[in-house]
């Protein structure tokens, strides 16, 4: 036995003040039961019960061990039970990083339906770009994250949320003579565009896909929110890079150009380490619902 079992052993022989009781509630023998408060006694140097006709108590000393056990006990069963609770989503967290957009226009339906069905669980979203989402889930930060491409990062694991797909939008009102034709990237490239700065995932892979095609984009204004690039585009300040399942083409069109490879929404989290309960329910409500 270790330590802990010797003392959890003697903790229940104090409480139920009978050896044979003990055994039962531990699911031993008496006879192990005996043993191990023998041995607890020898390593001690001390006895710890007197036993007579009327059956064992504690002696001094074994008053005094169980009154520094005692809490020590009572805090082990206040985590078992507090555990418990968040195995069954009663209590706990669930911190999620994510993008701007992808929180606004993909998790909060998803996020809205988890707390109603565990109001109890505390929910924090940090947002932050989806290089700087690897990195706060590599710092243990945050429980799971969403990036707005799958990574090359052996310490994380992805799974596919959903497709998505990037386009050239621009202002039905100020740009009709671009409506209905074909447009090449090259001459794409010469238009006044409109993209995120250039931190965001997103655009990496938009330049890293244009740059594979040996054309280099050059924006007339970058901004820092996907929104700002719609708002933007809809005022005709220029030609938006977009991503196709975050914009409401109310007031616009899209371009006819070549299409870009599709790339991948996904939930990552460490590979070497599960994320909590609450977190893998999380994910698990993804996979269900497909909003």
């Amino acid at each position: 036995m270790t330590k802990l079992d010797l003392y959890s052993l003697f903790y229940s022989v104090a409480l139920n003040k009978s050896f044979s009781k003990a055994a039962r509630e531990l699911f031993i023998t008496q006879s192990a039961v005996s043993q191990g408060i023998k041995k607890l006694e020898a390593e001690l140097g001390v006895t710890l019960f007197t036993r007579g006709a009327k059956g064992i108590t504690l002696t001094h000393e074994g008053e005094v061990l169980l009154n520094h056990i005692r809490p020590a006990i009572d805090k082990i069963a206040e985590g078992e039970r507090e555990v418990k609770k968040m195995s069954s989503l009663e209590s706990g967290r669930l911190i999620i990083a994510a993008g701007d957009t992808i929180s606004k226009h993909y998790l909060l339906p998803y996020l809205e339906i988890f707390h109603h069905l565990s109001p109890q669980i505390r929910i924090e979203v940090i947002n932050r770009t989806s290089l700087n989402v690897a990195k706060l889930l590599k710092e243990g930060r945050v429980d799971i994250g969403f990036v707005s491409s799958r990574l090359s990062d052996a310490e994380l694991v992805y799974k596919k949320c959903f497709d998505a797909h990037d386009i050239f939008v621009a202002s039905k009102n100020h740009f009709k003579e671009l409506q209905n034709r074909e447009i090449s990237f090259k001459e794409l490239s010469a238009l006044p565009l409109l993209m995120l700065e250039t931190s965001s995932t997103g655009r990496l892979y938009v330049n890293e896909f244009f740059k594979s095609k040996g054309i280099s984009l050059k924006p007339d204004i970058e901004l820092g929110s996907h929104d700002l690039l719609v708002s933007f585009a809809r005022a005709g300040l220029g030609i938006a890079s977009v991503t196709k399942e975050f914009c409401s083409m109310e007031g616009l069109f899209k371009l006819k150009t070549p299409a870009i490879p599709k790339r991948q929404v996904c939930v990552a989290h460490l590979a070497d380490c599960p994320p909590p309960i609450a977190a893998l329910k999380f994910i698990e409500l993804i996979e269900k619902k497909k909003l």
